[in-house]
């Protein structure tokens, strides 16, 4: 499965100084930003990157307004994207928040997306998904409107919006619940694990808590999981009023939730689990066979043996109906 976009959630002061970084751009001696504009939403780049970001004009322009509209918004309003051409600008535009496998991170209180330039994206082919998930970021923050939530929901939140089911996902859920290596979910509330594969298990376990939320709700809408919350004020009231649980007492029955759809019934039903344990059957009753055949060749072999020394075993007739 390929890796999904790590998204930084930064802190206001160190938010202050990306801005600053982005305007004034990753070094003195650096060519100065090309812009491009579609109604609200504003793209800056180098000239060497004008075709990628034109293309990640085209994404935010066309998918945007489905994000926002699930997201509960009239509309999204402005943003601004701006692409990094290096990585090296890519960790100063982002103030050094996102790890080497990251491909976006989006600033939610300003309106704000850093991507990297798709060529050197750790999964090129899906910039599209990168770009809508980091949308989802932003209009979900403007629907929470400074209600502070656990990272664990504003990646599972992006991602619903964003509208990234991917059967790996539930792979990955399915081998982490038959395992026991499921992350509690108030490990997530700060961050990601900064490992790729631990990072990939946290991003499936949030799109699905925020899925289990949603069917304990009523079921509800991304939308009204979101103004849910906002209205109750927190996260915790607003978990509450939603599910009728503590936040506590939500985190370790998601995790159930997760045990439940996801254990050794699940995972052995997967196509590619099933695949690889009938390759190992497969290989096994071979294995049995070779073995078989040589202990019966050996057996010939002692025979013929004892036949041309003229032993106990000549003229005797063996199974296979051979003299």
């Amino acid at each position: 499965m390929r890796l999904r976009a790590f998204t930084a959630l930064c802190a206001a002061v160190a938010l202050g100084m990306v801005v600053l970084a982005q305007v004034a751009g990753a070094a003195p001696d650096a060519p100065a930003r090309e812009r491009l504009s579609r109604g609200d939403i504003t793209v800056f780049y180098r000239r060497a990157d004008a075709r990628p970001a034109e293309r990640i004009l085209e994404i935010a322009v066309s998918r945007g307004s489905g994000v926002a509209q699930s997201a509960g918004l009239a509309e999204l309003g402005p943003v601004t994207i701006y692409v990094a051409s290096t990585g090296d600008e890519f960790r100063t535009l982002t103030y050094g928040g996102v790890p080497d496998w990251g491909a976006g991170c989006a600033f939610p209180d300003r309106g704000v997306i850093v991507l990297r330039n798709p060529v050197t994206a750790p999964d090129p082919l899906h910039m599209e998904d990168v770009v809508v998930h980091e949308i989802g970021h932003v209009a979900a923050g403007r629907v929470l409107s400074g209600v502070h939530v656990p990272r664990w929901f504003h990646e599972g939140i992006a991602m619903t919006l964003a509208g990234e089911w991917r059967l790996p996902r539930s792979s990955v859920l399915s081998g982490a619940s038959a395992s026991g290596g499921l992350i509690p979910l108030d490990e997530l509330a700060v961050g990601f694990p900064a490992d790729a594969a631990d990072a990939m298990l946290a991003y499936s376990e949030s799109f699905y808590a925020v899925r289990f939320l949603m069917e304990e709700a009523g079921p509800a809408t991304p939308a009204e999981v979101l103004f849910g919350i906002a209205a109750a004020g927190s996260f915790e009231d607003g978990v509450a009023a939603l599910s009728g649980r503590t936040l506590r007492v939500f985190e370790r029955d998601a995790l159930a939730s997760f045990r439940g759809r996801f254990g050794w019934g699940v995972f052995l039903s997967r196509w590619n689990v099933m695949f690889v344990v009938l390759a190992l059957v497969l290989l096994g009753g071979g294995a049995v066979r070779l073995a078989r055949s040589r202990r019966l060749l050996r057996e010939w072999e002692l025979e013929e043996s004892g036949r041309s020394r003229g032993g106990p075993r000549a003229g005797r007739r063996s199974d296979s109906g051979w003299k």
